[in-house]
């Protein structure tokens, strides 16, 4: 495009056009950091191990044993 009108709007569509290249980064960062964490305190890293133990375990926890669990911690709702 040419004149200014033309420059004004090539700037916005290449502005456009970076600004959804960085959300497509941003969503990509946040998808692999999901499936790799770094828990970085103690409870984080015991969280993750409880987590990893019941996603192998799937069958063998109800959500009766969930819901036990979270009233005999005092967490229930």
């Amino acid at each position: 495009m040419t004149g200014k009108i033309g420059q004004m709007a090539e700037q916005i569509v290449e502005e456009v056009r970076q600004n959804a290249l960085t959300k497509i980064a941003q969503h990509e960062v946040v998808k692999e950091a999901s499936k790799r964490p770094n828990p970085k305190t103690d409870i984080g890293k015991l969280l993750y191990k409880a987590a990893a133990e019941l996603r192998q375990d799937i069958g063998d926890v109800t959500v009766s044993d969930v819901k036990k669990f979270l009233s005999e911690t005092g967490n229930a709702s």
